[in-house]
């Protein structure tokens, strides 16, 4: 909790380490695929949390972005906007 609590901003699968970064107010991109985000991302009233997830097919997001073209860089460009904007 202590090394995260540091930590500027996460880029993260779904996961325990998500749900934690959250919980400590840290900015967090959440990364989904086709588990449904409504059951395991409750955070649509937390500022700091932003999700990237599939749409029902498994591919694209809620913005249109096919999340199998998703690479490093539009993830740290995604966090980056979050950063900028809490």
């Amino acid at each position: 909790g202590g090394l995260l609590a540091a930590c500027r901003g996460l880029v993260s699968a779904d996961g325990g380490i998500l749900h934690v970064a959250i919980a400590l107010g840290v900015p967090t991109l959440g990364l989904f695929g086709p588990s449904d985000p409504r059951i395991w991302f409750p955070y649509g009233d937390r500022p700091h949390a932003e999700l990237l997830a599939a749409s029902a097919d498994g591919r694209r997001d809620r913005s249109g972005i096919d999340l199998a073209t998703i690479g490093p860089e539009a993830a740290c460009a995604r966090l980056t906007d979050l950063l900028e904007r809490t």
